[in-house]
């Protein structure tokens, strides 16, 4: 082969070379002919992806979900105690002669539960009933005399003086007497008893505990939420740590919130039907307040705005959406809520990465 021939194969060997390079050049620049199907179309064309503008957007997704009547049922905890439990206490001092309290006992209004010694009271009350004897006779006579002009206006009062002295001294040592017998205030069972006999006992000495067993009263605590639904006279349900159930009704709901917890106390009165329940047992309350519609959510959707409000954020027209709810019940399945659109495109997955009035790709949960 001669030269020119040579160079004439190299000429020819190198436009074949740059022809294969500008071939493969343009596929890479078109999107590879590699990917396209026989019609023409790219692999990513008949995946249908979306446009620059939508790609943009933040994926989330979404459900959408009706409200339903749903029935509010308030629960609060709280404990069984009696109406009225009184503690007993001495209002003089002296030595116990006589227990008549026995625990568990019943008693009536009246009955004498801690007797004292009453010492020199007895002696004192006789004496302080002659005495005012003596001043009544004085003042009737110095009346009778006043009457027929023997005496003074100013002498009768001086004896009506001393005739009311009198009289208030054998009152307070008839009081003082009776104070030896501490006695029950109403009807009810004897809880607990604190002397016996021989015991000494001085003002402010407990004798006994009295308890009024019918109605009983279960007393917890409302939050500041609920409170607002509570009102006096609702009737519910008492649950018993046994497994009791009593119905009642709320007969007190406080005005004002303990300082400490942001609580108000609230007393279900039930009725104690063979004095079978006991102070102090453990009971929940469930009161049925109102029929709302409501979403039930899963809690862990909720969210806060930049004031702090709890909220759902939903997808209106592309757009993120940020609705304040109330929570009117908590639940295993979730929270009932109030305060969104009747039907609501509620976002799932992804809440916490959108913003309000922010543009999203809604993509339905198939949960």
């Amino acid at each position: 082969m001669s030269g020119t021939q040579l160079k004439q194969s190299y000429v020819a060997v190198g436009a074949i070379a740059i022809l294969a390079f500008a071939w493969l050049a343009s596929g890479a620049l078109d999107g590879g002919s590699a990917g396209d199907d026989p019609n023409g179309t790219s692999v990513t064309e008949a995946e249908g992806e979306t446009s620059p503008a939508d790609a943009d957007r933040a994926a989330v997704r979404v459900r959408t979900m009706t409200a339903v009547p749903h029935e509010i049922t308030l629960r609060v905890r709280g404990r069984a105690q009696a109406e009225r439990r009184i503690i007993l206490k001495s209002e003089t001092s002296g030595q116990v002669v006589a227990v008549i309290a026995q625990k568990g006992a019943p008693v009536k209004q009246g009955d004498v539960l801690c007797e004292l010694d009453v010492g020199a009271r007895k002696a004192m009350l006789e004496q302080a009933r002659a005495r005012m004897r003596q001043a009544q006779l004085d003042y009737e006579a110095a009346r009778k005399l006043e009457e027929r002009g023997h005496r003074s206006p100013n002498q009768t009062a001086a004896s009506l003086a001393v005739f009311e002295a009198a009289q208030a001294e054998f009152r307070r040592a008839e009081e003082e007497l009776s104070e030896t017998r501490i006695s029950a205030p109403f009807d009810g069972f004897v809880d607990d008893r604190m002397v016996e006999v021989g015991d000494y006992m001085q003002p402010g000495t407990a004798c006994a505990v009295v308890l009024d067993p019918d109605p009983f009263l279960v007393v917890g605590q409302v939050s500041e939420r609920e409170v607002g639904y509570v009102q006096t006279g609702a009737t519910g349900m008492a649950i018993l740590i046994t497994g009791e159930q009593i119905p009642g009704k709320v007969r007190f709901i406080s005005s004002a919130a303990d300082s400490a917890t942001r609580t108000f106390r609230m007393e279900f009165e039930i009725p104690n039907d063979g004095f079978k329940l006991r102070d102090g047992v453990t009971a929940e309350v469930l009161l049925s307040l109102a029929t709302l519609p409501a979403h039930r959510i899963p809690p862990a959707i909720l969210s806060l705005n930049s004031a702090g409000d709890i909220g759902v954020k939903i997808v209106e027209d592309g757009r993120v959406r940020f609705v304040p709810v109330s929570i009117v019940e908590e639940s295993a399945e979730g929270v009932w809520v109030t305060g969104l659109p009747e039907t609501a495109t509620i976002i799932t997955v992804g809440q916490d990465f959108v913003v309000d009035g922010q543009p999203v790709n809604a993509v339905a949960d198939g949960s």
